[in-house]
């Protein structure tokens, strides 16, 4: 038996209600899949914690996700095609990762683009 859980959450609200910013709540490291360039203004672990958060970017059509070496809390892949999300979900099913959570920021945006 598994000691891991999974807990899945669908955020649906209005612009600006803090969907984005809740999503650096969860445990890190965190891979957050954005299509919408929210991360470039979340610089905190969530709602006023005065914790800041340290960002990485990946490009998944450069290769596996970088390896956390605890430089990092949040690793960014900006999504501006359907290629992107699908390589990056190839290599989580394959590669190592130590990625605790998982964000798609934002799924009706995805839509939209890809």
């Amino acid at each position: 038996m598994s000691n891991e859980h999974a807990l899945s959450i669908l955020l649906h609200g209005p612009s600006k209600a803090g969907k984005s910013t809740l999503s650096f709540t969860g445990p890190f490291p965190l891979l957050v899949l954005d299509a919408e360039g929210s991360t470039k203004f979340i610089t905190e672990q969530g709602f006023k914690s005065g914790n800041k958060v340290r960002k990485i970017n990946w490009n998944p059509l450069t290769g596996p996700p970088p390896a956390h070496d605890g430089t990092w809390d949040a690793c960014v892949v900006q999504v501006g095609n359907w290629q992107t999300i699908d390589l990056a979900y190839q290599h989580l099913c394959v590669s190592p990762h130590n990625f605790k959570s998982v964000t798609l920021d934002s799924v009706t945006e995805m839509q939209n683009k890809c």
